[in-house]
């Protein structure tokens, strides 16, 4: 897709009289370095620029920036579009699969991207000492499993450099929607470059996509330049900022002042006033997203089954939805988002089942009280309003006293992947439009799982459902996968989410879609002094 204009270029189309919150001063303080032809909004600092480490989706925002996988999306249909590969191919059996790579594929540092660094990077993501959530994405690769668990080497994986331009995947089972799951930000080439005293922290990942690191300034900014080396060079700003700031208040208003083009998070109470206007920057959509609890069931307190239904039966989700969130969300029964086929749960709340089932715990153990419970959030204020909201639920409902602990970011993931915690916050935004998406996520092996939770009946349901062809019978057995997860209630499921995005009217193919994923690469923009 072309760009009207090599150059990004804002058109304000605000007044100081539409400024719907207090005016504050960090978008002066954020000015010094100039602005970039194009800024965007990230919310939480990102934990790694490391395609291997990213985690969260303010980092795979910053890794479409940098990076290039085999194939992208459309960012309005998420049909699959060539990428670092032109096209792709599979035998009769779905199970081997050949990309042909692009001539002319370059790294920031102008160096030929070859299938050896695909080879290299997949590798590397399921290598055990990497240890890297993204492994997820690669474990119906052959060997991939017994790779991870350290059973085998990390070169017998699936994956093949036939010729520089060919590469080779060879699967055990074929996932549905296998060809836009590779789209994910994690499964991209790797180009190591070490410092020349053989420090790690001297180490730098050399990227593909259309933009290269500048600078970084921690808790600031990530300035971006234009790759040189990239097809698209021409057509893409010579300069990008992306933002560290978890306020949403405070992007909105830089938004509304002209100084950022791209806002991913808009806060509750603003929605329907900037829905209202009719210039249209607030563009919002059904998201296949879930927003859930995770549930540390190593915990003495949490080990019992009944006292996690106890937490996940005593909350409220109508009303948590009506009271904290902007309205285009909906109650989450279960962990799989809506979708085509995809049969409703009834409502899950039920405070009186709840109760009972908490005091015949405590009556068992001989307790008066159930310990204290902690829940770990990270800081947008949205996640804040939500804690205070389940607290007040559980302590009138259950009579438990839980501690909210608000996080940054990168401390939340830190205690949750160290197990160090009793309830957190979690989320997961569909990868692909298969309900495995979200169900992968709590397999015994997966390294996402992070619950503890660990049931054969739900592994075997599972793999069963997903080696069946797409249609009602896949569905239907999916379906009884999550059953087998919800009355674990390893994982307690709050609501589906959607999307709200401010984008500048100069900016156009932003493109809406369920997944909330937007190449940059497809962006236009009109120029105008």
């Amino acid at each position: 897709m072309s760009m009207a204009s090599g150059v990004f270029t804002r058109v304000i189309g605000w007044s100081a009289a539409v400024v719907l919150v207090p005016v504050v001063l960090l978008a002066m303080a954020l000015r010094d370095p100039g602005r970039a032809d194009f800024v965007l909004g990230n919310g939480n600092e990102p934990k790694s620029l490391d395609p291997a480490e990213a985690s969260a989706i303010p980092e795979g925002r910053v890794a479409r920036f940098l990076f290039e996988p085999l194939v992208t999306l459309d960012n309005a249909t998420l049909e699959p579009l060539p990428g670092a590969a032109t096209s792709w191919t599979s035998d009769p059996t779905g199970l081997r699969w050949t990309f042909t790579l692009r001539d002319d594929g370059r790294f920031a540092d102008g160096t030929r991207v070859e299938a050896s660094h695909f080879v290299d990077a997949f590798r590397r993501l399921v290598d055990p000492k990497t240890a890297s959530r993204a492994a997820a994405y690669l474990l119906d690769v052959a060997n991939a499993r017994a790779v991870r668990s350290g059973k085998r080497p990390p070169d017998a994986l699936g994956v093949a450099a036939t010729s520089p331009t060919t590469f080779v995947m060879t699967l055990e089972t074929r996932p549905a929607d296998f060809v836009r799951s590779l789209a994910f930000p994690a499964l991209v080439p790797l180009k190591i470059v070490e410092s020349p005293d053989g420090r790690a922290s001297g180490r730098r990942i050399v990227g593909n996509g259309p933009f290269r690191v500048d600078y970084r300034r921690p808790r600031d900014r990530i300035r971006l330049e234009r790759n040189p080396h990239h097809r698209d060079a021409a057509k893409t700003p010579r300069t990008v900022d992306v933002l560290a700031c978890d306020s949403a208040g405070t992007l909105l208003n830089m938004f509304l002042a002209g100084d950022v083009d791209w806002v991913t998070d808009v806060p509750p109470t603003l929605v329907a006033p900037l829905l209202a206007r009719t210039d249209g920057a607030l563009r919002t959509a059904p998201m296949s997203g879930t927003y859930f609890l995770r549930v540390n069931t190593r915990k003495p307190h949490l080990a019992d089954v009944r006292v996690r239904r106890a937490l996940d039966l005593a909350v409220d989700r109508e009303a948590l939805v009506r009271a904290a969130l902007p309205g285009g969300e909906s109650a989450a029964n279960g962990l799989v988002a809506p979708g085509a086929g995809w049969n409703p749960r009834p409502r899950r709340g039920d405070p009186t089942e709840a109760r009972r089932l908490l005091d015949a715990f405590l009556a068992e153990k001989g307790l008066r009280e159930l310990p204290p419970v902690e829940y770990a959030y990270n800081t947008l204020d949205i996640h804040q309003t939500i804690a205070e909201v389940l607290q007040r639920g559980w302590t009138e409902t259950l009579g438990i006293r839980v501690r909210l602990a608000r996080m940054e970011n990168a401390s939340l993931l830190a205690a949750v992947k160290a197990g160090d915690f009793d309830l957190a916050r979690g989320s997961w935004i569909a990868d692909h439009t298969d309900p495995t998406t979200f169900l992968d996520v709590f397999r015994s092996d997966a390294p996402n799982n992070q619950t503890g939770f660990a049931d054969p009946t739900f592994d075997a349901r599972l793999a069963a459902g997903a080696a069946l062809p797409e249609g009602p019978a896949r569905l239907a057995a999916l379906f009884d996968a999550e059953s087998v997860l919800l009355d674990a209630s390893a994982v307690i499921p709050i609501h589906h989410y959607a999307s709200y995005n401010l984008v500048a009217r100069n900016v156009r193919g932003f493109g809406l879609n369920a997944l909330d994923i937007h190449f940059p690469q497809q962006f236009e923009t009109e120029t105008s002094r």
